[in-house]
């Protein structure tokens, strides 16, 4: 358990949690496992720790060589569509709500299914059998610049402690419309990230860049006031950017 405040009442010891408080536990714990199945489980984040430090491969799968966010914006803006691998330290500062938390997937190639009067089919396999995958868009910053990274299914799930379908299993009906409670519990992360640039990267209209690995949780600490401010001022924006496009739809 960190970042708690120790105060002595009465003869008796006190602990307050904070914004910062985590608790770590051992997954294994018979107690952790009934608690998990219980009721009183909101669906929180419990991450394996153990799933987020990864050993390098003997062929170098980690590269030595680390990039900062400007390395992938200065490599962008050459306008020569390439491919390269980047290797980033950065903190998630923010998710991006309005681009939801997940999709629904063909269970047999992970497509994302069409939706048709009726049903959700797959346009590559014609078959109708669907899985929630998850997809969590980021605003992440390294201290010196920002940009928007896409993590998807199997990321996803080591840094929330939960697939998609554990976390709509554990969350009330009306609790899906948001941001779900682990999910959010990323923000304030620093992860090693890969990132794998393609030549569609440099024709997007929407800038951000798809995560292709997590290789490891760097730390968990609060965000300094320089991200935090930073984070404040995406939400502001991501509330204007709402508003303005409820405002253009057309009344029914």
């Amino acid at each position: 358990m960190t970042s708690v405040l120790i105060k002595t009442y009465q003869g008796v010891i006190c602990l307050s949690a904070s914004s910062g408080t985590k608790f770590y536990l051992n997954h294994d714990f018979d107690s952790v496992t009934d608690f998990r199945k219980s009721v009183s489980y909101d669906g929180g984040c419990l991450v394996n720790l153990g799933d987020m430090v990864e050993i390098p491969s003997t062929n170098n799968e980690i590269s030595d060589v680390q990039h900062s966010i400007n390395d992938i914006w200065d490599f962008i803006a050459s306008d020569i569509p390439q491919k390269k691998t980047f290797m980033c330290t950065a903190t998630i500062t923010n998710i991006v709500s309005h681009s939801g938390w997940n999709y629904i997937s063909c269970s047999s190639c992970s497509t994302k299914l069409k939706k048709s009067e009726t049903s959700l089919y797959c346009q590559k396999c014609v078959k109708s059998q669907s899985v929630g995958v998850l997809r969590i868009e980021v605003i992440v910053d390294d201290g010196n610049d920002s940009a928007t990274f896409v993590i998807f299914d199997e990321d996803g799930s080591k840094i929330t402690g939960a697939t998609a379908e554990e976390i709509k299993r554990n969350s009330p009906e009306e609790g899906l419309k948001d941001i779900p409670k682990c999910v959010q519990s990323i923000v304030g992360q620093t992860y090693l990230f890969e990132i794998k640039i393609k030549e569609r990267d440099f024709q997007s209209s929407y800038q951000s860049f798809t995560v292709s690995k997590i290789h490891k949780h760097i730390k968990s600490t609060p965000m300094d006031r320089n991200l935090e401010n930073k984070r404040k001022e995406r939400e502001e924006e991501d509330q204007k950017e709402t508003t303005e496009n409820l405002q253009k739809k057309p009344h029914t």
